[in-house]
């Protein structure tokens, strides 16, 4: 390969985001059952529309039926959960 060979780039987002997970637990203590909402805090406090054509300002706390999302949740492509 030479220097000036172009090639494509398929989707780094995935090994950026398991890098800096790994970085994470290394240097904070973050274990993979952590709960995710300390660090997207945008998800602790989830809402729900009491209707799809309702206005945004209409929506409810959304039930507690399951376990707060963890780390290994978003690695695995399992959430359980509904964004």
């Amino acid at each position: 390969m030479r220097r000036d060979t172009r090639f494509r780039i398929a989707s780094i987002t995935k090994p950026a985001t398991a890098v800096a997970a790994m970085i994470l637990v290394k240097e904070s203590g973050l274990h993979r059952h952590d709960s995710i909402e300390p660090w997207l805090p945008e998800l602790a406090n989830r809402r729900v529309l009491k209707s799809l054509a309702g206005p945004l300002d209409d929506a409810v706390a959304a039930h507690r039926a399951q376990p707060p999302p963890v780390f290994t949740d978003f690695g695995t492509g399992s959430t359980r959960h509904s964004f």
